[in-house]
């Protein structure tokens, strides 16, 4: 019986070792990009690809770097949003009465190019890592400049909070947590919430809580509980949100013009994309382009109109629009993949006045469409580059709420522990230890498979010597 768990574990083992793409599969994928990035040098191309931390993870692992699973907001009756599509002519209103911005302004009257960036409220990129919450990730960067215009200075929110607290009891999206959710259910999280606090608070731990109640109540770790009843785990009132909203909005669907309207006169817009099922269907290549993105202005979803092959399965924000010289018209898109990837953290997905009407159907909608897949719809058109324009959620009301009553939790960089939710690659602990863990399960697989088969020599020479018979032979 030993000889038969220690066979089970040191195959375990071996195939976890396995688990990513191979040297031979690397080396086809390396020579890809190099074929690709020739086009671009000869301006056959308006993008670069490259190999990064994503490379080596097969389709599967990659799935857990996006966090969402189709479109759940449909369902919603939102009391918040009052609207008219912007064919009609008419004004479209967001918010309550008391926020009304007109969203049908004519595309060549508004500002050429829009850079939220450069407003200074916006945060530096950040990681989701190998957890299904781009639908936390986005969401909070957001959040993040709507608050931080009404603080009048750059906060950076808890993606821990967003990950971890929000209810999803009916599967919108996903399961919650890792295992995805949507906007709608962030954004109705934090409406019901007492607000969120700051990363130092709650730092981001992959979905995980750990609550470290020290002597001093200042040192103690923000919990899910109090962002839902206001008081910490001393039972005095929290001085620790720092923002919140009342209302957000879902505009049309596949609506150009409300689209570029939302993003120049209010801000930064979270969007639905697809971000990894690359298929061209006229060549049947499946190499992953969106993943490899490191530069220039991405066409790799434009094969795919009318192919029934996009797949909504990640959320970004969209912080602005603008002009390449050289490539043309794009939306400047942020993603939550770290800042070595893309440029710098960000996409610049190709833009067209025709993206209205430049349109594919999602023939998978029931992944999530309907919560826990109730009236699933058999389709869903989506319009746009990779979906962009298939559904936009926005901000109409948030609220700064500490005016700087609490200090950080960590006043001491020294003692800081380092996770994956800051800008530049600060995870880069994570990666070191999935190595060694790679490294020690390698060696324990040979060390395994190697004791397991001397050990089992030796029972075949003590059964053939007329001794006791293994029953394992």
């Amino acid at each position: 019986m030993r000889y038969g768990l220690l066979s089970l574990i040191s195959l375990s083992l071996l195939f976890a070792t396995q688990a990513r793409i191979s040297l031979q599969e690397e080396k086809e994928l390396a020579l890809r990009y190099a074929e690709h990035n020739a086009e671009f040098e000869n301006g056959e191309a308006s993008y670069r690809v490259g190999m990064n931390h994503l490379s080596h993870l097969t389709k599967s692992e990659m799935r857990f770097n996006y966090g969402f699973s189709k479109s759940s907001e449909h369902l919603y009756d939102k009391k918040f949003a009052s609207y008219t599509d912007s064919a009609s002519g008419n004004s479209v209103l967001i918010g309550d009465n008391e926020t009304v911005v007109t969203l049908d302004t004519p595309v060549d009257e508004l500002p050429v190019t829009v850079d939220w960036r450069q407003s200074g409220y916006v945060t530096p990129i950040k990681n989701q890592a190998q957890c299904g919450s781009c639908w936390a990730y986005a969401s909070t960067e957001a959040l993040e400049y709507y608050v931080g215009v009404q603080a009048g200075r750059r906060l950076t929110l808890s993606t821990q909070q967003m990950t971890q607290c929000p209810r999803n009891p009916f599967h919108c999206g996903g399961t919650g947590g890792c295992g995805g959710a949507t906007g709608s259910i962030a954004f109705d999280y934090v409406i019901g919430s007492k607000g969120m606090t700051d990363s130092d608070f709650m730092g981001y731990e992959w979905g995980t809580n750990v609550s470290c109640v020290i002597d001093d109540p200042s040192q103690e770790k923000f919990t899910c509980q109090e962002a839902e009843t206001g008081f910490n785990l001393q039972g005095n009132p929290s001085t620790r949100m720092y923002g919140t909203l009342s209302n957000y909005t879902i505009l049309p669907e596949n609506d150009y013009v409300t689209m570029m309207n939302a993003i120049a006169k209010v801000g930064p817009v979270v969007v639905n994309v697809d971000a990894g099922s690359y298929a061209d269907p006229t060549t049947g290549d499946t190499t992953d382009t969106f993943r490899a993105y490191s530069g220039g202005v991405y066409t790799g979803c434009s094969v795919k109109y009318n192919s029934n092959q996009t797949d909504l399965n990640h959320l970004m924000v969209v912080e602005g629009y603008g002009t390449d010289p050289e490539y043309g018209d794009y939306w400047l898109v942020r993603n939550s993949w770290r800042s070595n990837w893309g440029e710098g953290g960000y996409i610049r997905i190709q833009r067209s006045a025709d993206d209205a009407t430049n349109c594919d159907w999602d023939v998978t909608p029931e992944d999530g469409y309907g919560c826990n897949a109730t009236n699933p719809l058999p389709v869903l058109k989506v319009c746009g580059p990779c979906g962009i324009l298939s559904q936009g959620i926005i901000i109409t009301n948030a609220k700064y709420l500490n005016a700087g009553e609490s200090s950080p939790l960590y006043t001491d960089p020294a003692l800081a522990p380092v996770t994956s939710d800051d800008d530049d690659d600060d995870d880069n602990n994570i990666y070191f230890t999935l190595s060694i863990t790679f490294i020690v399960a390698t060696v324990l697989s040979v060390a395994g498979n190697v004791y397991f088969f001397r050990e089992l020599g030796k029972a075949r020479g003590t059964a053939s010597s007329g001794g006791i018979r293994n029953p394992m032979i």
